[in-house]
């Protein structure tokens, strides 16, 4: 009776283990961007920044197997320049998102900062670049672990937050 108790009990802990250890559940299906976002036409080739090769092949190191796209909206002035990163796994500390710090603010489900961080080859016993704050610069974002939707808003101007919060929105909903 001992002996089936604690074969049972090794099966539990066994099992439980796996469960821990297992990956989170993958999205292998593309990511399909739609033509406008936030009202805003997809960008024109020469501001499309997730087209160049060098940038293109980096995320696809950083990201791995999980499909990714980018594309940036807007850019004619008076107007944001949108550009948009969808990656169909949780990147908030690989991608831009990781760049983002305190203090956040909600917009809905969406994560807005204007405060970054940038230079993550640390040197032990170096401390890390300090935070700052950007008037021009804004970063929104939405995480679950299979899909991270991030917009930054490289010309941004007061008001914008509503409209990187609603591009990242319409992405979500569509990427369901």
């Amino acid at each position: 009776m001992l002996l089936v108790a604690g074969f049972l009990g090794a099966a539990a802990s066994l099992a439980a283990g796996f469960a821990v250890l297992r990956p989170h559940p993958r999205d292998d299906r593309p990511v399909v961007l739609p033509a406008t976002l936030a009202g805003l036409s997809a960008a024109q080739t020469g501001l499309q920044f997730g087209q160049a090769g060098d940038l293109h092949a980096q995320w696809a190191d950083t990201f791995g197997e999980h499909p990714f796209d980018a594309r940036a909206f807007g850019g004619l002035r008076p107007g944001p320049l949108l550009n948009l990163v969808v990656v169909r796994t949780d990147s908030r500390g690989k991608a831009d998102p990781g760049l983002g710090r305190p203090p956040y603010s909600s917009i809905g489900d969406v994560s807005c900062t204007r405060t970054f961080q940038f230079g993550d080859g640390v040197v032990p016993g170096q401390d890390r670049p300090k935070p700052f704050r950007s008037d021009r610069m804004l970063l929104c974002w939405r995480a679950r672990d299979t899909l991270t939707v991030s917009v930054l808003v490289p010309n941004s101007a007061p008001g914008y937050e509503q409209t990187a919060a609603q591009a990242v929105d319409e992405v979500w909903a569509l990427e369901q």
